[in-house]
Formats: structure tokens, sequence, C-alpha cells
């Protein structure tokens, strides 16, 4: 996967308020989060009915969006409603898989290489 499918840069410059530094920051502490996400959100550890798991897939798509890593917000958006609307456990666990895939699709190019593109991409937009 390319890095601008994982990581929309101008999404998250413009949360960090156009600041790179900012910016770097924000995406290293979402990358933690979803490499603690991972371990909690694979099955059969996945507690699909409980208040912290709905927390966690919530803060995953506000946080996704938020910073522009798009396809875990989205997949999160997604799991978050079918356990809102009580969908059926062939559903829940799909949109489960989905966000775990999108997990792994950020994590896999590594924190150094997010980080390179995301300043790259800073450079662009500044000069």
């Amino acid at each position: 996967m390319r890095l601008d499918e994982v990581l929309k840069a101008t999404q998250t410059l413009a949360a960090s308020g156009d600041d790179p530094a900012v910016a770097e920051d924000l995406v290293k502490r979402f990358l933690s989060i979803l490499a603690a996400a991972r371990a909690d959100l694979n099955p059969p550890e996945a507690p699909r009915d409980t208040e912290r798991f709905r927390t966690r897939v919530h803060h995953l798509c506000s946080g996704g969006l938020y910073l522009g890593f798009e396809r875990i917000g989205t997949a999160a958006r997604t799991l978050e409603s079918h356990l809102i609307n009580h969908a059926p456990p062939e559903e829940i666990a799909a949109a489960l898989a989905a966000l775990n895939e999108a997990i792994q699709a950020a994590l896999e190019p590594g924190e150094v290489a997010l980080l390179a593109w995301l300043k790259s991409s800073a450079n662009t937009l500044t000069h």
C-alpha cells in the first residue's frame, strides 16, 4: 500500500495547525495507539460487547479521520455503527476484520517511513 493511501498528510498537517513538529508528534502517538489496538482488537481477544471495546473503536474512528488515517477511521466507523445497531455477529466480525486489516496496513510501513512521508509532504506544501 502506498504511503499516501495510509496517511493523508494534508489532513495531518491541517489537524496540527500546519506545524510539522506537532503533526509528527500526533502521528507518533496515533501509531502507538494503533500498536496497542492491534493486540486488543484481535479475535478472540476482542470483547465485542464491552464499553471499553466500543470506546477503543470510537477513538480509532475519530482519531483516524481527524489525523488523516482515513482507512482506519472509516473501518472503525463501520464497526462502531455495527456495534451500536446490534448488527449480526458475522457483520461485526467482518467489520472487525476490515479494521484489523487497516491497522496492519498503517503499521506495516513503519514509523520512520510514515514520518518521512509526512515531512516530505510538509516541505512540498510549504514551498
